[in-house]
């Protein structure tokens, strides 16, 4: 025998045989039963640790005997937490049968998983009761609607299922806002009367011999400004909120307001259409006031037939004399939708008494997260501001607050719209109360600490955590170590930093600091990203896992996002990279470039992905334009607009020419001519959208240079135009064609001319427009696409329909021409290549006097010709001349230029 087989035979009598799994003394259908029944009074368990009932089959592992009955716990897999079936557990729970049996079973697990619905099942078992479902929270209400489902038909006594769905759906608005509600909320009794005589209510009481006064404060209530309540994180907006919204739910009926409480962090919340709103809003009340459930299907079904001319409007399926009256139509139907929606608030506002007395209440609208839509171009908010003016002129009982970071200024509708209120820090005795609640048990040391870190209920709330983890970390003289004279944010950093301090695990104080300096975090990121970028040792993706599961852990840090993925939260985020940029800055900057390399790592990117590789490359913001233009992606917008403060000027300048962001205008005092240009020309549309003439010309004239090819002289022209001041249009143009002809852009040249010809139309010079429109077609007339050339055709084919010009040539030379040009596209062009709104203007000229033909299928429907189209219309076709971003900025505009200009 060679050495090598000896130790090879060594080595295999050393290993150890596995011991025999052992044969089960019972049936095996027993083994399964005494699992189930255990795991029938626990909401969720770790298999691995689950106990039997019966403690003979304690040797079993519960993944051989029932593992078809288990259900990974939505969220909890990550942490291997399981729960039993529903049938299975029904099944279970009816062999125990008693709740006695229940409490044994209990027994079984004494180190279980404590949820709250673990909680409310236990104390059910205990006490033979639960609280009474009117009184519940939405979220305590569906917990009890789940331990219905497990023991309804064994108890008679717990409340019926169906009507606890019915309950479910009318507290259901509540989901939306009752994170909000915090403990331990003090304070603020100033703002809270405020808040209430902003929206007529008296304080909730329990006393119907105040219902009088209600009622006559009620009867009073005219129109008034919006509420906006700002102040920067952590101050307590959410919190003030949720408060009032919570004791407006807990009062009787006759005081009960009703309300619809809209976060802009809500993504199917567009405030570019203010209809989603609206929808929203309905939506909400219809949930909380079942009786209005016909009034609310009628508004839903008016909110389809807007949706419907909207769109025909978009795509000129209607054709209106000018320009204004197109404008014009758009915001009529705008208003007939929100006429629709005060209907429905009848029959929200209006309230019969017992005795049938008709009486009226105020309906309110709470619009939180305001920073999300706030950093956009004012412009475009301009349609959410008239929807808010008109609803206000129309339903006098309505009551609106707005709440962000910032305040809002001016909207554009007159000072008087909006009463700005800024939410500022606490009184100091409500900052000593605050921390005595928060566990900060000594008096003078909880004086101490509120003179030196201030009011701010979110330093004041770090402060207390540092002082629970460290028990010597303050004294009668404040918190030892803190830095005085700094403002509010840097004050929350060292506390933070303090917090920091007390992480056990020293990986997972570096995944936090300077980890932070990523905005997400999972354990992909942990291994390639933040562990090689930190110094940080971490040899495999489960050991990343175990620093993920840990840093899940700090709840006052991250909070869970989608994909598994922890997000740092923002409030104390900004705190902290402010002092990393102090301390650390070499770091900072070595983890934005990491951070880029790792996303750029990826084959195929996601918008997740690709919105953080452009954070971290516009933080850093040594990227050239061309770099930062080929790594753009649609889509991403409001995750990068997030971050906006950490941007230099030159980022934000780049940034806000790419997506609608609102900046200093002084961003763009130097900035490269053509992102002010590509800025400038998203506004003015949507300026000239809302026919905010004045505004749009304030915009043109920020900088008087243009780009040789530039879209604003049309603008401009298109604005003066709108204004009825056609000399000042007309020079415009004559600018703007002597600065084209300079490039070789000779679509944006045809369009000029175009432009001017309806200039020389409107000052009755029907000559010289069609002497323009010749110009026009000689530079479009070796054009790929003959779109253009066919419109002009068309057009000086018009002006001899209607007798304005006789210079040659004739109708008939123009209609031919036309059928020449047409009849010569190819059927790929003639099926979808060209505008279908010129292919059928082409076709009803050529038919209409070339009769022995009729209009083709794939031709569309006959124009309807007229007068007013020489003077209203758009030259189509240009899309090959224009700047890719002047077609992909359009596709998100509030109505597209060729709909409205």
């Amino acid at each position: 025998m060679t050495d090598l087989t000896q130790k090879l035979m060594e080595r295999m009598q050393s290993v150890a045989i596995p011991a025999p799994v052992p044969r089960l003394e019972k049936p095996q259908d027993d083994a399964r039963w005494s699992f189930r029944m255990a795991a029938a009074v626990l909401h969720s368990f770790q298999p691995d640790s689950l106990r039997p009932l019966d403690s003979s089959f304690a040797d079993l592992k519960c993944w051989r005997v029932f593992q078809e009955d288990m259900v990974p716990v939505a969220g909890g897999f990550s942490e291997g937490l399981f729960t039993l079936s529903l049938i299975s557990r029904r099944e279970a729970l009816r062999r125990l049968g008693t709740r006695k049996a229940m409490q044994l079973a209990l027994q079984a697990n004494p180190h279980r998983v404590q949820t709250p619905l673990q909680l409310l099942f236990e104390e059910y078992v205990a006490s033979e009761t639960v609280p009474p479902a009117d009184s519940m929270s939405y979220a305590e209400l569906t917990r009890l609607a789940s331990l219905v489902d497990w023991l309804g038909d064994l108890d008679p006594t717990l409340p019926d299922a169906a009507s606890l769905q019915i309950l479910l759906r009318q507290k259901s608005v509540l989901a939306n806002f009752e994170h909000l509600v915090i403990e331990n909320f003090v304070g603020r009794e100033t703002e809270m009367a405020l808040i209430r005589q902003h929206i007529g209510a008296l304080p909730p009481t329990a006393d119907d011999t105040i219902g009088r006064q209600q009622l006559q404060q009620w009867a009073a209530l005219e129109r008034t400004s919006i509420l906006v309540i700002y102040g920067p994180g952590g101050i307590g907006k959410s919190a003030l909120v949720g408060r009032l919204l919570w004791e407006h739910t807990q009062t009787r009926d006759w005081n009960r307001i009703p309300f619809a409480y809209l976060a802009f962090d809500q993504t199917s919340l567009l405030i570019e259409s203010p209809y989603t709103l609206l929808l929203e809003m309905a939506d909400q009340f219809d949930r909380q006031l079942p009786y209005i459930a016909k009034a609310a299907a009628r508004f839903k079904e008016r909110v389809s037939h807007y949706q419907q001319q909207r769109t025909a409007l978009a795509e000129r399926q209607k054709f209106q004399e000018t320009r204004e009256a197109r404008l014009s139509n758009v915001q009529d139907l705008d208003n007939q939708l929100i006429e629709s929606f005060v209907e429905l608030l009848l029959h929200v506002t209006n309230r019969h008494s017992l005795n049938h007395v008709k009486y009226k209440i105020s309906a309110l609208l709470v619009l939180d997260t305001f920073e999300e839509v706030q950093y956009r171009d004012r412009e475009s908010l301009t349609g959410f501001w008239r929807m808010l003016d008109f609803l206000q002129s129309k339903a006098t009982t309505m009551r609106i607050i707005i709440c962000g970071r910032a305040p809002i200024g001016d909207t554009g509708f007159g000072n008087g719209m909006l009463r700005e209120m800024p939410l500022t820090q606490l009184e100091p005795p409500d900052r000593v109360h605050l921390l005595t609640r928060l566990g900060v048990s000594n008096t003078m040391v909880a004086e101490a600490v509120a003179r030196q870190v201030g009011g701010n209920p979110l330093s004041l709330r770090l402060a207390a955590d540092v002082i629970r983890k460290d028990k010597d970390a303050a004294d009668e003289s404040g918190i030892k170590g803190l830095l005085f004279r700094v403002d509010e944010q840097l004050i929350q950093g060292q506390l933070y930093t303090r917090i920091l301090e007390h992480i056990h695990n020293e990986k997972v104080q570096q995944l936090a600091h300077p980890g932070m300096i990523l905005r997400r975090v999972n354990p992909d990121i942990i291994l390639n990203l933040l562990a090689p970028a930190c110094r940080i040792e971490v040899e495999s993706m489960d050991e990343a896992e175990q620093l993920f599961a840990e840093l899940r852990r700090e709840h006052g840090l991250v909070v869970m996002g989608e994909a598994n993925t922890l997000m740092y939260r923002p409030e104390i985020r900004q705190a902290m990279i402010r002092l990393l940029k102090q301390d650390k800055f070499s770091i900072v900057r070595r983890l934005h470039q990491e951070a880029i390399y790792y996303y750029m790592s990826k084959k195929k990117a996601e918008l997740t992905e690709r919105a953080e590789e452009m954070y971290h490359r516009l933080a850093l913001g040594e990227d050239s334009r061309w770099t930062l233009d080929q790594r753009w992606m649609k889509g991403i917008e409001k995750s990068v607009a997030a971050n906006q403060e950490e941007y230099s000027d030159e980022m934000l300048a780049w940034l806000a020419s790419r997506m609608n962001l609102e900046v200093s205008r002084s961003v763009y005092q130097s900035a490269n001519i053509s992102e002010w240009e590509r800025n400038i020309t998203r506004k003015v549309r949507y300026a000239l959208s809302e026919l905010q003439t004045t505004q749009a010309l304030t915009l043109l004239s920020e900088r008087p240079e243009r780009l040789a090819d530039s879209p604003l002289y049309a603008l401009e022209a298109k604005v003066y135009m709108l204004q009825k001041k056609l000399t000042r249009a007309w020079y415009v143009l004559e600018d703007g064609i002597q600065r084209v002809l300079e490039s070789s852009n000779r679509g944006r040249l045809a369009e000029l001319f175009w432009l001017q010809a309806q200039v020389a139309l409107l000052r009755n010079e029907p000559e010289q427009a069609d002497a323009l429109l010749v110009k026009a077609e000689k530079a479009v007339e070796k054009a790929e696409d003959p779109t253009p050339l066919l419109h002009i055709l068309c057009h000086r084919w018009m002006l001899r329909q209607y007798s304005l010009s006789a210079s040659p040539p004739s109708k008939q030379e123009l209609e031919s021409r036309i059928d020449k040009v047409i009849s010569a596209c190819s059927l790929e062009q003639q099926l979808g290549g060209l505008d279908s709104f010129v292919v059928a203007l082409c076709w009803t000229i050529v038919i209409r006097n070339y009769g022995k033909r009729k209009l083709p299928d794939w031709a569309g429907t006959a124009v309807n010709i007229s007068e007013e189209m020489l003077t209203s219309e758009n030259l189509r076709g240009l899309d090959l001349y224009r700047k890719p971003w002047e077609i992909d900025d359009q596709d998100s505009n509030y109505i597209s230029e060729e709909s409205i200009a």
